[in-house]
């Protein structure tokens, strides 16, 4: 029985060595060899390597093993890092908020207009190289690969930025812009490397060590954004601010990855380089396309509107922005590489899609009516009475990014089946159905650009799960179920929190504190009708007894 085991084992090798390395004899020689070793170990058993360990090392599917509760895993590993987000966000916004008082209008409106064309560079910086690690084997070829085109991309990118900026700025009329963009442009190339750091922890489901990594750079970013207005910087304060936090967080990823690159790296490997681009340049066109989407809306209101709106209008993003769109990307970069893990194990991915699908419409509905209906207390509570303007702007971007966020969800489910060339085509779809759409409403103003966006991003975030479900062979009805429950605890829950801003005169704090108490109360007598078996799945997923259970990937 030793004897089959161990030759089984050592014919797998040598066909896992054809594979990954078809180029090349020194794979083979080498698994062939290690064949060998196994074999010999007969002679000595009491030294050879557990066969689940053996799997373990030599899987070139997945890094995560199968007998692993992939599902408590995934849901713990998305708590933590929403915490770490709560934490790390937390003196962002802050820091938004202060800056915005300090600056005037005008002012954050420039800053603001050189974030949103730094944000469509960052899209397509990397490559895509962090997201073919996570896709990949988990061999260190593919790290040194992607590290090496990463490297080479970013500063192409940079040097390109600080050739154009003079250009941007006389085009949008702002000359403020150039420098801001040249000083912004550094984000580039720390960015970009560290994605690939960042990439090894993904792959590795290490999202403790992501997390705090995370942190290290939303700190980074606030205290010194704070501490640049302060001393009189101005706009340039929130540009090294972000230059601050990047190489804060560069560093954190290089420690607590546990990979250190070696000069070789910068040779990389052609076949393991060619792998890496094959699926990493469809995902970052792709991830430009989706970032288009989220900020083609305030592009257009700099250009057509100008400064002083597109400053309204980035500010009335901010809280939907913190609250919703950035915590579903961290719940984001907890589902691929889970949905990748799942993906290996038949059965596994359609049940795990179903169940993610229904937490995540519940978050970002329960989030967006909640912002919706406490608008009007909120916004001059947070900003001060000088933004009120953008109390209705905000309300419907609350939908917005709510609709945005699950397209992004279902992109997830695309890169995970090996499909992000699909990625591509669906989102430079969308992005060519809206843009002229919203380049209309842009021109009317900035509420009628809102409502316009929540719609569209709404309806596309329908279809874009429906090509999801159609992918992986789940029905739109068994979709719907899943969707349905969340959908009317929401209604539940914006109604209680309605009657509250209704009927309650107060003062905001106390107006939003009754609001939230009433939508509270609301949406738990809608779980316990509609939804009863939340708690049980809760208990499953994050109680101690869960690592006997079956665990659903979500």
């Amino acid at each position: 029985m030793k004897t089959e085991v161990v030759e089984g084992l050592a014919a797998k090798d040598e066909r896992e060595s054809r594979q990954a390395t078809p180029s090349g004899r020194r794979g083979l020689a080498f698994h062939t060899c290690r064949g060998a070793v196994w074999k010999c170990r007969l002679v000595v058993p009491k030294r050879r390597l557990p066969v689940q360990e053996y799997q373990r090392v030599t899987s070139s599917s997945t890094s995560v093993s199968e007998d692993q509760p992939l599902g408590r895993r995934a849901a713990r590993g998305g708590a933590v890092q929403i915490l770490g987000y709560a934490l790390g966000r937390l003196p962002v916004l802050v820091a938004t908020l202060v800056v915005a008082r300090i600056l005037a209008p005008d002012e954050f409106g420039v800053v603001a207009f050189a974030l949103i064309i730094v944000g469509f560079l960052e899209a397509i910086n990397d490559l895509g190289v962090g997201q073919a690690i996570v896709y990949l084997p988990d061999e260190r070829r593919f790290a040194d690969s992607a590290l090496a085109i990463s490297v080479a991309g970013s500063v192409f990118m940079t040097a390109a930025v600080w050739l154009i900026a003079p250009v941007i700025a006389e085009v949008f009329d702002e000359n403020d812009v150039t420098w801001l963009l040249r000083v912004l442009a550094l984000t580039l190339i720390l960015g970009a490397v560290a994605q690939v750091f960042d990439g090894v922890m993904r792959k590795r489901l290490e999202f403790g060590r992501r997390t705090v990594a995370i942190l290290f750079r939303s700190f980074g970013r606030a205290v010194a954004s704070i501490a640049l207005a302060v001393a009189g910087f101005g706009a340039f304060s929130i540009a090294y601010g972000y230059v601050i936090g990047d190489v804060l967080y560069l560093a954190a990823t290089w420690v607590l990855s546990g990979y250190r690159p070696r000069i070789a790296t910068f040779s990389a490997e052609r076949a393991a380089a060619r792998e890496v681009m094959s699926f990493g340049a469809p995902v970052a066109i792709a991830v430009f396309l989706t970032g288009a989407l989220f900020t083609v809306d305030s592009l257009f209101v700099g250009i057509r509107l100008g400064g002083g709106p597109v400053g309204l209008y980035t500010i009335a993003e901010r809280i939907p922005d913190a609250a919703i769109t950035r915590v579903f990307f961290v719940i984001s970069g907890v589902a691929y590489p889970v949905f990748r893990a799942a993906n290996v194990r038949e059965g596994r991915l359609a049940s795990g899609y179903l169940d993610v699908l229904r937490f995540q419409v519940a978050f970002v509905l329960f989030v967006a009516i909640g912002l919706a209906c406490a608008g009007p207390a909120l916004v001059p509570l947070a900003l001060g009475d000088d933004w009120q303007g953008a109390t209705q702007p905000m309300q419907f971007l609350a939908f917005s990014a709510a609709g945005l966020s699950l397209i992004t969800g279902a992109a997830d489910v695309f890169k995970a089946v090996g499909r992000p060339r699909l990625v591509l085509w669906t989102m430079l779809g969308q992005l060519a159905v809206m843009s002229p759409v919203l380049w209309f409403a842009a021109g009317r103003s900035v509420t009628t650009l809102a409502a316009t966006m929540a719609v569209m991003a709404m309806v596309a975030a329908v279809v874009m799960h429906g090509l999801a479900c159609k992918l992986i062979d789940v029905s739109l009805a068994r979709a719907a179920a899943a969707a349905i429950p969340p959908i009317m605890i929401g209604c539940a829950l914006g109604g209680g929190m309605w009657v509250g801003g209704a009927f309650v005169d107060a003062s905001d704090v106390v107006t939003v504190l009754v609001q939230l108490a009433l939508g509270g109360l609301a949406g738990a007598a809608a779980v316990a009708l509609v939804w009863r078996s939340l708690p049980g799945e809760l208990r499953r997923l994050f109680g101690a007894n869960a690592e006997g259970q079956a665990a659903t990937p979500t």
